[in-house]
């Protein structure tokens, strides 16, 4: 199952961020990313539309159709954090890092507004930080300074959106998260071989943040 652009689901549901998180969870999803060899030995990435999805099966056949004369195609494992509404999941995660959401720390910034939220409906405050927020109170954290320990890579936060599904149409967290690389087919007839390694991820910062 393929995940969208939380941008592209907020033109179709202008009242998306009213909804009331559930739960958080921290699960696994599959990035592809295409390249091949530019002159003068560069690399050059391309990133599009519908490059993540919940099964790595479902890039794999991507890549088949994507294949042609000098690219190359690898499937990294990611760890993100999985908040569940009544409409769906919104997703969390982060590239070009070996430590996905490290200085992501939304925890006072949240706590304020729950406490808010909780004292004027329940009159009392609430230590939740996800649970019982908003949508569009995670929205405010992830454009906040104040939530980030260092600035945020440019174009390195995937916030994403899973309609109608929930937690458990995830894979549940890994203890190591791996990049499965594409290699030679012995010609177009053939398809893609792909080998699996050991890749140099961590999850343990998108575990602390679903312990919230």
């Amino acid at each position: 199952m393929y995940l969208d652009d939380l941008n592209e689901i907020m033109l179709s549901n202008a009242t998306l961020g009213s909804e009331e998180i559930k739960s958080a969870h921290i699960k696994k999803i599959y990035y592809l990313v295409t390249g091949r060899n530019a002159w003068h030995s560069t690399w050059v990435q391309h990133f599009y539309k519908r490059c993540i999805s919940t099964e790595y099966r479902d890039l794999e056949n991507d890549a088949e159709k994507r294949r042609g004369a000098g690219t190359v195609f690898y499937i990294e494992e990611l760890p993100a954090l999985c908040l569940e509404t009544s409409l769906g999941c919104f997703v969390i995660s982060e590239i070009n890092t070996n430590f996905p959401l490290k200085n992501y720390d939304p925890k006072n910034f949240l706590k304020i507004r729950n406490q808010c939220n909780y004292t004027k409906v329940l009159n009392c405050p609430t230590e939740q930080v996800f649970n019982g927020s908003r949508l569009s109170a995670i929205f405010k954290s992830l454009n906040s300074r104040e939530c980030w320990k260092q600035p945020e890579r440019k174009d390195s936060l995937f916030k994403l959106f899973l309609k109608d599904k929930e937690p458990k149409d995830f894979e549940d967290h890994s203890s190591y998260y791996a990049i499965i690389n594409s290699s030679t087919s012995g010609g177009k007839k053939n398809s893609l071989s792909w080998v699996m390694k050991t890749g140099s991820i961590t999850g343990e910062y998108v575990v602390n943040l679903a312990n919230l």
